[in-house]
């Protein structure tokens, strides 16, 4: 008997994701996290990145697709400021190795099943609550803005 002592506990090691889509999820969550306090001109950059769904490669671009058309321009705003542009693209290169040309898009959120706003908008069906009348719905095309 070796001191009557058992073998050391084995420390646990920290799972390393071989999916190539937890792969980008976790590089994602790195760049939420390093952007989580820089300010843009109006917005925090963090905050605005949590409202994108786990973004996905198309050959060289990397694609933020949002749920919510408000969080998707507030965030295509702050991108115009190079500082922001800049904070991006070192976080992107950073976490996941490479720099990537970016493009913020739009899934079918907010009107995505094809019905107008007049029947899915909670401020349109409030104002017609009150008495409003819908004299004209104009369709709004769903813009792809890549940043560079």
């Amino acid at each position: 008997m070796e001191n009557g002592s058992s073998p050391p506990p084995s420390i646990p090691q920290p799972t390393v994701p071989t999916n190539p889509n937890q792969v980008l999820e976790s590089s994602w969550l790195q760049v939420i996290h390093a952007l989580r306090r820089h300010k843009g001109r109006r917005f925090t950059i963090g905050p605005l990145l949590k409202g994108c769904r786990t973004p996905y490669l198309d050959n060289d671009i990397m694609v933020l697709p949002f749920m919510h058309r408000a969080i998707m321009e507030n965030l295509q705003s702050e991108m115009e400021d190079p500082l922001t542009r800049d904070a991006m693209s070192k976080a992107v290169a950073q976490s996941f190795g490479r720099s990537y040309e970016l493009r913020i898009t739009l899934l079918g959120g907010d009107a995505g099943d094809g019905r107008p706003a007049s029947a899915t908008s909670h401020l349109v069906r409030a104002a017609r609550a009150l008495g409003g009348k819908i004299i004209e719905e104009l369709k709004v095309p769903n813009d792809e803005q890549a940043v560079p």
